[in-house]
C-alpha cells in the first residue's frame, strides 16, 4: 500500500467509523428501549430490583436485570439529552465498533480492499441488530477484543488488565451474557500461550470482576432462567433459531445464509492453507474465531458473529484487484439494495426533518401515542392490560407504579403466556372476518369483537389489571 493520508488505515478506520455512525442513526423502532428506560429511573430512584416492578402480577417474584447499568445510563442520557441523544449514543457505539474492527482487519492484512470487502459484509450481517438496544455496547466491547487478538503474537500482559478489567465491568453491568464472550476472547489468548503467567492473572482477574460487579450475577441467573423455557425463545423471538430458517424470509435470508457459509468455507480453506503459520502468529484469534463462527452458523440472531471466520479469511487469504474488485462492488451493491429495503422505510411517512425524526411514525399502531398521551393528561393510571408491543412504551410514557402484562421481556407468567398465545390467535381471525368484502360476515365479527372485548375486560380484572389498552377496535370503539 503506498504511503500518505489517503492510504492511512487511520484516516479510513475513522471513515469507516463515521459512515456506519449515519447508516444507523435512525429512528427507533425496537419495542424494547422503552422498558429499559423505564427501569433506568426504576432504578435511580429504589436501587437494583430483587423483585419484578414492571409486570403484573410478578410483583412477588425474585427477578433481577442483568442489563442494570446500560438502563441507568440510557435514562440519565434520555433525561439531559432526549431521545435524540439517545439515538446518538447507540448510532456512536455501533459505529465505533465498526471502526474498530477495521482497524484489526488493517493489522491482519494491510490489502484495503480486503478490509473493504469483509467490512462491507459485516454491515449486512449486523443489520438486523442495527437497533437501540444494550445489545450494541457487546458489539462494540467484543469488536474491541477481537481487534486486540489481531496483533501478531498477542498475548496478555499484566498491563492489560488496566483497560480489560474496565471495559469487563462495563460489558458486564451493560449486557451480562455478553460480557462471557468478553471472557471467553480472554480465555483463548490464555489458553493459546499456557506457559505465559500473566495470562492466567488477567484472566482470573477478569471473572472475577464479572461475577462481583453489582447484581450481575443474579441478573445471569435470571436471564437463563427466562431465556430456557421450553418453546420461549422459538415462539416469541424467532431470530433465536437456526440460521436456515433465514432461507424462508425471502431474498435477504438467502443472502444471509450464503454469507455466513461462505465466509466459514473460505476461513476454513485458509486455515488448511496456512494452518501452522497462521497458528504462530494469531493462535489466540484463531482459537477465539472457532466459537464465533459456530455460532453464526447455528443462531440467526448471532449471524453477524461471521466476522471471527471473516478475520481469519483476512489473515489468511489475497485478494487481487481483478478478484476482489467485483467482489467489492457486488458487496457494494448489497449494501445500496440493503438500504432500500431495509433502512429508508423507517423513514417512511415523515415529511420533514427525517434525520432528526426520533421516533418510527410510520405504522399506524407501531407504538400507542395518542392513547398514553390521553391516558397522562386525564390523569389515569394504574394496571395495563396491553398488546405485547404496546408495554415498554407504556412503561416509559406512564408514570412510575404503572405495570404491564407484557413488556417484550419475554419475563411474564406462565399464564400470560397462554393468554398472549390465545389473544394473538383471536385477534388476527377477528381482524381478518373485519376486513372480509362481504358485509354480513364483517357484522359478524364486529359483534363478536364486542363480546370478545367484554370478555377481556373480565379476564384483565381478574389479573389485577384496570386499564385495556388494545389494538382497534378493541380500544377506543
Amino acid at each position: 500500500m503506498r504511503k500518505g493520508l489517503l492510504s492511512s488505515p487511520l484516516l479510513w478506520c475513522s471513515l469507516v467509523g463515521v459512515a456506519v455512525f449515519s447508516w444507523a442513526l435512525r429512528p427507533i423502532w425496537d419495542m424494547d428501549l422503552w422498558w429499559h428506560i423505564a427501569l433506568g429511573n426504576w432504578i435511580l430512584n429504589h436501587g437494583f430490583p430483587v423483585t419484578d416492578p414492571l409486570a403484573i402480577g410478578r410483583g412477588d417474584t425474585p427477578w433481577a436485570t442483568f442489563q442494570g447499568g446500560y438502563e441507568v445510563v440510557v435514562a440519565v442520557v434520555e433525561r439531559w439529552g432526549g431521545l435524540l441523544g439517545v439515538r446518538i449514543l447507540h448510532a456512536g457505539a455501533i459505529g465505533v465498533g465498526f471502526g474498530v474492527l477495521a482497524r484489526g482487519l488493517f493489522r491482519l492484512n494491510t490489502n484495503g480492499l480486503l478490509a473493504a470487502c469483509a467490512i462491507g459484509l459485516t454491515i449486512f450481517l449486523y443489520e438486523d441488530r442495527i437497533r437501540v438496544r444494550p445489545h450494541v455496547f457487546h458489539f462494540l466491547f467484543l469488536s474491541l477484543f477481537l481487534a486486540a487478538q489481531c496483533h501478531t503474537y498477542r498475548m496478555w500482559h499484566r498491563r492489560d488488565a488496566f483497560w480489560i478489567l474496565p471495559i469487563l465491568f462495563v460489558w458486564s453491568t451493560f449486557h451480562g451474557p455478553g460480557s462471557l464472550w468478553g471472557l471467553l476472547a480472554i480465555g483463548a489468548t490464555t489458553v493459546a500461550y499456557p506457559r505465559n503467567r500473566a495470562g492466567w492473572e488477567v484472566l482470573g482477574a477478569a471473572i472475577a470482576v464479572v461475577l462481583l460487579s453489582p447484581g450481575v450475577f443474579d441478573g445471569l441467573v435470571s436471564a437463563f432462567s427466562v431465556h430456557t423455557r421450553p418453546g420461549i425463545q422459538a415462539r416469541f423471538v424467532p431470530e433465536h433459531g437456526n440460521l436456515f430458517h433465514y432461507a424462508s424470509m425471502g431474498t435477504r435470508g438467502l443472502l444471509v445464509v450464503g454469507s455466513v457459509l461462505l465466509s466459514s468455507v473460505l476461513a476454513g480453506i485458509g486455515i488448511v492453507r496456512h494452518g501452522k503459520t497462521l497458528f504462530q502468529s494469531h493462535r489466540g484469534l484463531l482459537l477465539f474465531a472457532v466459537p464465533l463462527a459456530l455460532f453464526s452458523v447455528l443462531f440467526a440472531r448471532f449471524s453477524w458473529y461471521a466476522i471471527g471466520p471473516l478475520l481469519i479469511v483476512g489473515a489468511t487469504l489475497p485478494l487481487t484487484r481483478s478478484i476482489g474488485g467485483p467482489i467489492l462492488v457486488g458487496i457494494a451493491g448489497l449494501l445500496v439494495w440493503d438500504a432500500s429495503s431495509y433502512v429508508m422505510p423507517r423513514y417512511a411517512n415523515m415529511e420533514t426533518h427525517r434525520w432528526a425524526t426520533d421516533i418510527q411514525r410510520g405504522h399506524p399502531h407501531h407504538f400507542p401515542i395518542g392513547a398514553t398521551h390521553f391516558l397522562k393528561r386525564a390523569g389515569i393510571r394504574g394496571q395495563v392490560y396491553n398488546d405485547v408491543g404496546w408495554g415498554g412504551w407504556i412503561l416509559y410514557e406512564l408514570p412510575e407504579g404503572t405495570r404491564t402484562l407484557y413488556d417484550s421481556r419475554i419475563a411474564f407468567t406462565e399464564d400470560a403466556t397462554d393468554l398472549l398465545l390465545e389473544d394473538e390467535h383471536v385477534m388476527t381471525q377477528r381482524r381478518m372476518g373485519l376486513r372480509s368484502p362481504e358485509a354480513s360476515v364483517r357484522r359478524a365479527a364486529e359483534i363478536q369483537f364486542g363480546r370478545e372485548r367484554e370478555a377481556l375486560a373480565e379476564r384483565a380484572a381478574a389479573l389485577g389489571a384496570d386499564i385495556l389498552l388494545r389494538k382497534g377496535p378493541v380500544f377506543g370503539t
